[in-house]
C-alpha cells in the first residue's frame, strides 16, 4: 500500500508540474563570481531585516533593468538561504524564475504549480489540498489560479502544524530508544496524527471531548476557558438532563483533557483581559468535520445546536423577540448550512418560511445557494412548510434563479431535480429580478448549464427576450459564457459546441440579434470579448448590427481589439466595421490596440483606414496609449503613419517621461517634441520623470536636451522637490549638481 501511495503521489506531481526550476538558477550560479552580491547579502540593512522577518508577509523587491545582474543576485540569495536552513525540518524553500525565453515559465499558475510541487516534495506526505488537484488530473482538466493559490496556502499551513504536533508529542518521552522508535514510527500525515490523538484520550471522556471539540469548530466568536469548562460537563444527549452536570473542580482544569489540540491565548483588552481557547490550527477543524477521520464523521453539530436551541427556548427565550426578527435569522442560517433538524425547530417555534435575511434573501434561496447539493427532503419539507417558491429578494431573487445561477459540473443532476420541483410546486419561470434578471438569462450566461437545462426553461415558456439583469438579455448572457485557457482540448470543444448549440437554439426562437442594454451592450460585442469566432460570425449571419454602440467597450471591434483576435477583428472590417467610430472606454478601435501593444492589430487598422490623431477615450491619443503602456514598436508605426507629438497638450511626452523607458523618450525628443511643454499636471517633463521614472539616465537626458532645471509649476512645484518627495536621492543629486 504504501508503495503505491508513493506511486500516485510522485505521478500526481509530475503531473502537476513539469517545469525544471533549477534550469535557471543553476544558469545563475554558472556566471557567478567570487564576492558578487555580498553588497547586498552582506551589507544591506533591509536585506537583514527581510530575512530576520516573521510577518506572514515578509516582500523584497530587487529592481533594475534587464541584464542588470539580478537573476544572479537572486542565485545568491537562494544559495544562501539553503545554507543557513540546511537540516531545518521546519522550513522548505522554494523558488521560481520566470522566463521571457520559455512560454511554460511565463504563466503565473506555472509557478504555483512549481511551487506547491516543491513543497509537497520535502514533506512525509501529499496534504490533502494537494490530493485534491488529482481530480482534476482524472478529468483531463486544470486547476485554475485561484484553486492553486488556496491549495498552495493551505499545503504551507499544514506542514507546519504537522512539525508541530511530531515534536510536542517527542518531548513527551524519556529516553533515546524511545525517541528513536517514535521517529521510526511517525504518522504518514495530519489525519493520521489527529486519528493518534484522539484515540489516545481516556475513553471514558472521548464523548465529552468531541462535544467540546464541535463547539470549538463552529463557534462564531472565541470561547472563553470558563465557557469550554461550561461545554465540557454538558450532558452528551437532551435526555441525559441539565440539571445533574458534575462541575469540574476549576476551568483551567478542562484544558488537560485536549493535549495538542487547542491553544490558549489572553486577550488583548488592557481593562478586561480573559483566557480564550481555541483550535491549535485550522487543519484540525478540517479533518474533524471531513469524511476521512478514522471512526467517520465524528463532528456533527447539527444535534448539538438542537438540544441547545431546545434548553433555550425551554427556558422563555423567544418571549420578547420583536416580530420574530431572530428567529427569521436564525432560520436563515440553519437553511445556509442545510440544518433540518434545527430548521424544525425554529418553525415549530413560529420563525416566518418567507421572511427574508441577509443577501440570499428568503430561507429557500439560502440553502439552494449555499448548499452544493440541496437535499431534495429538505426542500420539499420547507415547501410543504409553506415556503413560496416564487418568494423574491436577495442576490438571485428566486429560488429558482439561485439554482440555475449557482449550478456547476459536478451538481448538474442534483440542482436540475431542484429546479423541476420548484417548477413543479409552482415556481414562476418568468419572474423578473436579482443579478440575472431572469432564471433563463442565469442558466444562459453560468458555464456549466448543459443544454437540457435551457430546454426545460425553454419548455415552460420563458421569454427569452426578457430584459434587465447582469446582461441585459438571454442571447448576450449566453454568448459571454467563458471557457478557461488551462481546460484540456477535449473540454474546451465540448463547451465550445454546447455554447454554439444554446445561441443557436435562441435564435431558432427568435432571440433579438439587435437587442441592447446590459454588461455588453449587445451580443455581438459580448462574443467578441470573449474572442468566440463562430458565434461572432453566427451572429453576423443572423443581421447583427457590427456597428452598434453602447456597453463596456463601445463597439464590438473595440471589444475584439482588446482581446487581440486579429481574426476577428479582420472579420468585422470585411462586414463593415467603421474603424473611426468613437466612443467606449478607450475612445477608437486604434487607441484600444495600442493599449494592447498588438502591432498587427494598429497595423492593420491604419490600413484599412484608423484615423492616427484622433481624440477621444481614456488616454486621449492612440500615441498617448502606446506611451502609456511603454510599446516602443507601436509608438514607432504611429510615429511613421503622421501622429502629432504635439497633440493633447503633450499628454503622450508627459506620460513617456514618466515611464523608465529612455528609448521612448528618446524616440519622441527626437520627432521634435518641445522638451520643456509646460502642459500637464507634472508641469515640465523632466518633473513628471523626476517623481515617477526613478532613472538618473532619463535625467541626464532632458537636461542634455535642453529641460529647465528650475522650472516652476505643476503638482510637485519643481522637478528637485519631486524626486525629494519620491526618494529618488540619486536623482536628487544629478539635479543638484545641474544647478537646482
Amino acid at each position: 500500500k504504501a508503495a503505491q501511495e508513493q506511486k500516485d503521489r510522485v505521478e500526481l506531481l509530475k503531473w502537476l508540474c513539469n517545469i525544471d526550476h533549477t534550469e535557471l538558477y543553476n544558469s545563475a550560479r554558472n556566471k557567478y563570481k567570487d564576492g558578487t552580491g555580498e553588497w547586498l547579502i552582506d551589507g544591506s540593512e533591509t536585506f537583514k531585516a527581510w530575512e530576520a522577518s516573521t510577518a506572514l508577509k515578509s516582500f523584497l523587491w530587487l529592481h533594475g533593468k534587464a541584464g542588470s545582474g539580478k537573476s544572479i543576485l537572486s542565485s545568491s540569495v537562494i544559495k544562501h538561504l539553503q545554507s543557513r536552513n540546511k537540516g531545518i525540518a521546519t522550513t522548505v524553500l522554494a523558488y521560481f524564475y520566470f522566463s521571457f525565453s520559455d512560454i511554460q515559465k511565463q504563466r503565473v499558475d506555472g509557478m504555483l504549480e512549481s511551487l506547491i510541487k516543491q513543497i509537497t516534495a520535502h514533506r512525509p506526505y501529499t496534504p490533502h489540498s494537494v490530493q485534491r488537484l488529482g481530480e482534476y488530473k482524472n478529468n483531463g482538466g486544470r486547476p485554475d489560479t485561484e484553486t492553486l493559490l488556496e491549495a498552495l496556502i493551505a499545503s504551507m499551513q499544514g506542514f507546519s502544524a504537522y512539525v508541530r504536533c511530531q515534536f510536542e508529542n517527542l518531548q513527551k518521552l524519556s529516553s533515546t530508544d524511545a525517541v528513536r522508535k517514535a521517529l521510526r514510527d511517525l504518522p504518514s500525515g495530519l489525519d493520521s496524527t489527529y486519528d493518534r490523538m484522539l484515540l489516545s484520550i481516556d475513553a471514558d471522556f472521548q464523548p465529552q471531548v468531541i462535544a467540546s471539540l464541535k463547539w470549538l469548530a463552529f463557534s462564531v466568536e472565541p470561547l472563553e476557558v470558563d465557557q469550554l469548562a461550561e461545554i465540557f460537563v454538558l450532558p452528551s444527549t437532551i435526555e441525559s438532563g441539565f440539571d445533574r452536570m458534575s462541575y469540574l473542580f476549576s476551568p483551567m482544569d478542562v484544558l488537560k483533557y485536549f493535549p495538542g489540540l487547542m491553544v490558549t491565548q489572553i486577550s488583548h483588552n488592557h481593562w478586561d483581559r480573559k483566557l480564550y481557547v481555541r483550535l491549535a490550527h485550522f487543519s484540525i477543524k478540517e479533518y474533524l468535520i471531513s469524511d476521512r477521520i478514522s471512526q467517520g464523521k465524528l463532528i456533527d453539530s447539527e444535534p448539538r445546536i438542537a438540544d441547545c436551541l431546545r434548553f433555550i427556548f425551554d427556558n422563555g427565550a423567544g418571549v420578547n423577540m420583536k416580530e420574530n426578527c431572530s428567529l427569521a435569522a436564525a432560520l436563515s442560517v440553519a437553511a445556509r448550512h442545510e440544518m433540518e433538524e434545527v430548521s424544525r425547530l425554529l418553525l415549530d417555534r413560529g420563525a416566518n418560511v418567507n421572511e427574508p435575511a441577509g443577501q440570499d434573501g428568503h430561507p429557500l434561496q439560502t440553502l439552494i445557494t449555499n448548499v452544493s447539493r440541496p437535499s431534495l427532503r429538505f426542500l420539499e419539507y420547507m415547501l410543504n412548510r409553506g415556503a413560496d417558491p416564487n418568494a423574491q429578494g436577495g442576490t438571485y431573487n428566486t429560488a429558482l434563479q439561485a439554482a440555475c445561477a449557482t449550478m456547476y459540473s459536478d451538481n448538474i443532476d442534483a440542482m436540475t431535480q431542484v429546479m423541476e420541483l420548484l417548477i413543479d410546486r409552482g415556481a414562476d419561470v418568468s419572474i423578473q429580478g436579482g443579478k440575472y434578471g431572469t432564471a433563463f438569462q442565469a442558466a444562459c450566461c453560468n458555464d456549466d448549464v448543459p443544454t437540457t437545462v435551457i430546454d426545460l426553461l425553454l419548455e415552460k415558456g420563458v421569454d427569452v427576450n426578457a430584459q434587465g439583469g447582469r446582461y441585459g438579455n438571454a442571447l448576450q448572457a449566453a454568448c459571454q459564457r467563458h471557457i478557461r485557457n488551462d481546460a484540456s482540448y477535449g473540454e474546451k470543444k465540448r463547451r465550445q459546441e454546447c455554447m454554439l448549440e444554446i445561441v443557436q437554439l435562441l435564435l431558432n426562437r427568435d432571440a433579438d440579434v439587435h437587442a441592447q442594454g446590459g454588461y455588453y451592450g449587445t451580443a455581438l460585442q459580448a462574443a467578441c470579448a470573449k474572442q468566440n469566432e463562430d458565434i461572432v460570425r453566427l451572429l453576423i449571419n443572423h443581421g447583427a448590427d457590427v456597428h452598434a454602440q453602447g456597453g463596456y467597450y463601445g463597439t464590438a471591434l473595440q471589444a475584439a481589439c482588446v482581446e487581440q483576435n486579429v481574426d476577428i477583428v479582420s472579420l468585422l472590417i470585411d462586414r463593415g466595421a467603421d474603424v473611426t467610430v468613437q466612443g467606449g472606454r478607450y475612445g477608437t478601435a486604434l487607441q484600444t490596440a495600442c493599449v494592447t501593444g498588438s502591432l498587427e492589430l494598429v497595423r492593420l487598422l491604419l490600413e484599412k483606414g484608423a484615423r492616427v490623431n484622433d481624440e477621444a477615450g481614456y488616454h486621449g491619443t492612440a500615441l498617448q496609449a502606446a506611451c502609456a503602456n511603454s510599446h516602443i514598436k507601436v509608438v514607432r508605426l504611429l510615429l511613421e503613419h503622421g501622429a502629432d507629438v504635439h497633440l493633447r497638450n503633450n499628454g503622450a511626452w508627459h506620460v513617456a517621461a514618466r515611464s523608465r523607458d529612455d528609448d521612448l523618450v528618446r524616440l519622441l525628443l527626437d520627432h521634435g517634441v518641445d522638451v520643456n511643454d509646460a502642459h500637464g499636471s507634472h508641469g515640465s517633463a523632466l518633473q513628471a520623470a523626476a517623481a515617477y521614472s526613478g532613472q538618473t539616465p532619463t535625467i541626464n537626458m532632458l537636461l542634455n536636451r535642453g529641460a529647465h532645471v528650475n522650472a516652476r509649476g505643476g503638482k510637485y512645484g519643481s522637478a528637485l522637490n519631486a524626486a525629494v518627495i519620491a526618494g529618488f536621492w540619486d536623482i536628487v543629486q544629478v539635479l543638484l549638481d545641474a544647478g537646482a
